[in-house]
């Protein structure tokens, strides 16, 4: 009986710690200084997720090539695309 009621339990565990771990794609508006117009000051490059930030100018694995034409880059997390504008 103890038997049966450790594998539930770590069942149990392993299915909650998966279920927190899956949330989805969080998006956030990414953001730099263009190289080209510093004087714009900060401006809206896309909406993505924290991975395709990470990625920065490798398209290969979600990456935009313009990246390097920014400075100071950076991503926050946001609910809606649309508020990043």
């Amino acid at each position: 009986m103890k038997k049966i009621i450790t594998l539930l339990a770590l069942i149990s565990a392993l299915t909650f710690s998966q279920c927190r771990e899956d949330e989805g794609p969080q998006y956030g508006c990414q953001t730099g200084i263009s190289k080209s117009d510093p004087s714009k000051g900060r401006v809206f490059i896309r909406c993505c997720t924290e991975k395709e930030h990470q990625a920065g100018s490798n398209v290969n694995i979600g990456g935009i090539s313009g990246f390097t034409n920014y400075t100071q880059v950076q991503w926050q997390p946001i609910d809606d695309c649309k508020k990043c504008r």
